[in-house]
């Protein structure tokens, strides 16, 4: 996977897989309760998902400019953490309600 610094944190850049962390993923997945439920999602719902984790990430690419150029003087950033607050708000239903903390703003959107 390619890098771009203006896309990951720092720490993001030279990361490489941990086979042993691999190895029981692709394990995990493959359970049949679990991979019903990656099937259920369907083309358009991983579709969602990854939108969802790309507009996070944008939304804190853009604040981290804004306080960098004096725009704003503080912003919580959620870099590393969108699938939590993505993959949580996916899951909403209707009337579901929903109270993001200071590095949730995806929820929001």
């Amino acid at each position: 996977m390619k890098r771009y610094k203006a896309y990951d944190p720092p720490e993001y850049q030279q990361w490489q897989p941990d086979p042993e962390v691999m190895a029981t993923y692709h394990q995990r997945i493959e359970e049949q309760e679990l991979a019903a439920s990656v099937k259920d999602l369907g083309a358009e719902g991983l579709k969602r998902l990854y939108q969802g984790l790309i507009r996070a990430r944008l939304h804190d690419i853009s604040l981290k400019r804004w306080v960098k150029t004096g725009v704003i003087t503080k912003a919580w950033l959620g870099c590393g953490e969108e699938a939590v607050t993505v993959g949580a708000c996916h899951a909403l239903q209707s009337g579901d309600v929903v109270g993001p903390m200071i590095r949730n703003a995806a929820a929001t959107f």
